[in-house]
């Protein structure tokens, strides 16, 4: 596991996983994680098989995030990694954020949540992004056509 985030990396020291990076970089208090140009070098440095985040906002299909620092460090992750997801509640299409870092159809998979609304789910797929709809109100149907499955007759 590669992290900037010392709040992911305490809660995976519990699971132990084999390998735990911690990118160094400036400390950040508000976001407990490390961040600047030395972050940002040793995540590029680096390749992932796999990243995971999140955006404060999205804007049409470009994610942003408040903060200049955290948007390149999010940049270098996803320029870094093979496969990429980017995790979204219904809040971040309504929201509004300074620094774009990340087009919805550069990620490998997009999850967003059972209450974003149908019609930015028919546009977000219509603009080609790879969209799972996650939540206990998504019908299997539903999972299983964002994830491109078929189901045989039963």
């Amino acid at each position: 596991i590669v992290t900037n985030s010392l709040q992911v990396a305490n809660e995976v020291t519990g699971s132990l996983p084999d390998k735990l990076i911690i990118t160094g970089g400036e400390y950040q208090p508000w976001a407990r994680a490390l961040l600047g140009p030395t972050s940002v070098h040793n995540i590029r440095s680096m390749h992932a098989d796999f990243c995971v985040m999140s955006a404060s906002a999205v804007l049409g299909l470009q994610c942003f995030h408040p903060y200049a620092e955290t948007a390149e460090v999010k940049r270098a992750m996803l320029d870094s990694a093979t496969v990429s997801v980017m995790l979204l509640d219904h809040s971040k299409f309504t929201r509004q954020a300074l620094f774009e870092f990340a087009d919805l159809t550069e990620f490998t998979h997009v999850v967003v949540d059972d209450a974003t609304p149908q019609k930015k789910i028919d546009e977000l797929r219509e603009a080609g992004v790879n969209l799972t709809v996650a939540g206990p109100s998504a019908s299997n149907t539903s999972k299983q056509q964002a994830l491109g499955e078929s189901r045989p007759n039963e």
